[in-house]
């Protein structure tokens, strides 16, 4: 299956000035998450890390595969596949180069001195390999890494990666002749005993060196082969809850950026969608937040509902930060099956007459133009919406209920939509670019989970209103995310 393709160019023009993206006045401070990548020995996985965390190809962008020395500090290494993250990589610590502390303890403090929030490094992952048993936890080196981070406020999280390779040690040197799922087993509660020992050692520094009862954050990590994939994006997804929560005591409102930089949680993303547009991410609200009462919208007012529609899509498509280099998700075949989703919800209007009278591009044409507007290309397939369709989506914004009930259901189709599509590409491997037969094959799926007005209980006079908090409620209810989140 494929989505309809545009035959002929109807009437086209860019969204207009008098409708400001949203999306970029939140993100205006910081459109990026800038992070650090810092192990203290070869062969850590860090380029995993980056691989799976912010789905692009390392080799892309220059990793250093763990070697010590390779990596430039200074350089900010950036993905065409993913533009809403920016990566610094250090030279691993090891004895005897003892310029990169020194290079390490410059380039942090130069950075956090920055006025502006994005220029700052705004996370750590201290990337350590699991320890074997008996073997050293941290270098002179590290600990004092650990100081910096505290004095200078950057959130750091410890990554024990290569956790299977504790799992193996302690399988092969068991010798007790058990059936191999027990010896697993067995190995298994080994090795998370001996991690839990080293995380308890390192909050034991980390108390020492903060004088708080903070624990430091602390996430386990394997990314094998030979390492369950559910297994795998359970501690993936820790690692960015884990990032986020200790985002919560820094500066300004760096979870949002973070959420759209990750690209293995969803449900991060579906929840900084609706607070963004609802105003509930303590972002500043202006009169451009269109979400806030879709019934009383200043920003919408004079504008078409087909570009009403267009400034929603396109806003909540950029905090998804989807690998799309075809634009598919941003292309008129798929708003087309989009706006198809929510055509019930139109009025009749006109009567049945005039929507037979819609068969040719040209009739289409007319119909726009009579309704004053210069809008969108539309595909062939859209003849199919109707007259009624069609003049009301090239027709004014209108305080009316029918137009909220619309512009609402839209919103809640395509967050759910692009949920379906994050969820069904997350399996493959790095980097997951989307394709024609991907998004066409997501949206045939899952529309038919969707509902046909989700708020069917807003008239004239029920005394509700579709408001932001009523869309994040609907959203909520069907991703099943707590009510107070």
């Amino acid at each position: 299956m494929s989505l309809p393709q545009v035959e002929q160019p109807l009437l086209k023009s860019p969204i207009p000035e008098g409708l400001p993206s949203q999306t970029d006045q939140t993100l205006s401070e910081c459109p990026r998450f800038r992070i650090i990548l810092i192990g203290n020995v070869s062969g850590v996985g860090k380029s995993s890390l980056v691989r799976y965390i912010f789905n692009v190809d390392p080799k892309k962008i220059d990793v250093a595969h763990d070697r010590a020395g390779d990596a430039d500090i200074e350089r900010g290494y950036e993905s065409y596949e993913n533009p809403r993250f920016i990566l610094h990589d250090s030279k691993g610590f090891q004895e005897g180069l003892k310029t990169t502390w020194e290079d390490v303890e410059r380039f942090l403090r130069k950075r956090q001195a920055h006025t502006e929030l994005s220029r700052r490094i705004h996370a750590i992952w201290f990337c350590l390999q699991t320890p074997r048993k008996g073997a050293r936890l941290l270098e002179a080196g590290d600990e004092r890494l650990l100081e910096l981070a505290i004095e200078l406020n950057i959130p750091i999280i410890a990554v024990f990666t290569k956790y299977d390779l504790l799992v193996k040690q302690f399988l092969i040197n068991d010798k007790s002749g058990k059936p191999k799922q027990e010896r697993l087993a067995d190995s298994e509660r080994k090795a998370l005993d001996s991690l839990d020992s080293s995380v308890e050692k390192l909050h034991d520094i980390w108390k020492k060196l903060s004088s708080t009862e903070i624990q430091m954050a602390c996430v386990k990590m394997s990314i094998s082969k030979d390492t369950d994939t559910k297994l795998i994006r359970e501690m993936l997804i820790n690692l960015t809850n884990v990032t986020r929560a200790k985002l919560r005591d820094v500066e300004g409102e760096l979870w949002i950026p973070w959420a759209a930089a990750q690209q293995v949680n969803a449900l991060k993303v579906s929840r900084v969608v609706v607070l963004i547009f609802t105003g509930l991410s303590g972002a500043l609200i202006t009169d451009t937040e269109y979400w806030l009462d879709l019934g009383q919208s200043v920003a919408f007012e004079g504008q078409t509902i087909i570009n009403s529609i267009r400034r929603i899509h396109d806003d909540v498509l950029k905090v998804w930060n989807f690998n799309d280099p075809n634009e598919i998700l941003s292309g008129q075949g798929f708003i087309t099956e989009m706006i198809g989703l929510v055509a019930p919800l139109i009025d009749n209007q006109t009567s049945t007459s005039q929507a037979d009278s819609v068969s040719t591009v040209s009739d289409l044409i007319d119909v726009i133009e009579k309704a004053g507007a210069t809008a969108l290309v539309l595909p062939l397939s859209a003849i199919s919406l109707g007259v009624l369709a069609i003049k009301f989506l090239y027709g004014k914004y209108q305080r009316f209920d029918s137009v909220a009930k619309l512009l609402a259901t839209y919103i809640v189709n395509l967050i759910l939509i692009l949920h379906g599509i994050f969820m069904d590409i997350l399996p493959s491997d790095p980097p997951r670019a989307l394709s024609h037969s991907l998004v066409a094959d997501a949206l045939t799926y899952h529309k038919s989970n969707l509902q046909t007005n989700p708020f069917d209980d807003v008239n004239s006079t029920s005394g509700f209103a579709i408001n932001a908090e009523r869309i994040a409620s609907v959203i909520k209810t069907r991703l099943r995310l707590p009510q107070d989140q």
